[in-house]
């Protein structure tokens, strides 16, 4: 018989990138963050180690790290559509 299930919810930790909060990047992500300056360009660009390589994180985007410790980045758009933020109930 065909039956169907749902995948358990798994709770994640969430970092949404804000220019001014570099040092909070570094203590979420270590040293899987690393800030890059691009050829011709003043500006510097955060790239996140990510399963898949480097993965360049834009101002707004969010950095979801699993109980694994892997980090994916989501664009706003896609983390409202793919997730739900919820309050903290344990001290970690």
């Amino acid at each position: 018989m065909i039956e169907r299930c749902m995948k358990k919810p798994e709770y994640l930790d969430m970092l949404q990138f804000k220019e001014e909060d570099r040092q909070t990047v570094f203590d979420f992500a270590g040293r899987k963050a690393e800030f890059i300056k691009p050829v011709n360009t003043n500006q510097l660009a955060l790239y996140v180690e990510t399963f898949y390589g480097p993965k360049k994180v834009n101002h707004n985007d969010y950095i979801v790290k699993d109980k694994l410790g892997l980090l994916t980045i989501h664009t706003p758009d896609e983390f409202e559509s793919n997730f739900v933020k919820v309050k903290r109930t344990e001290n970690k």
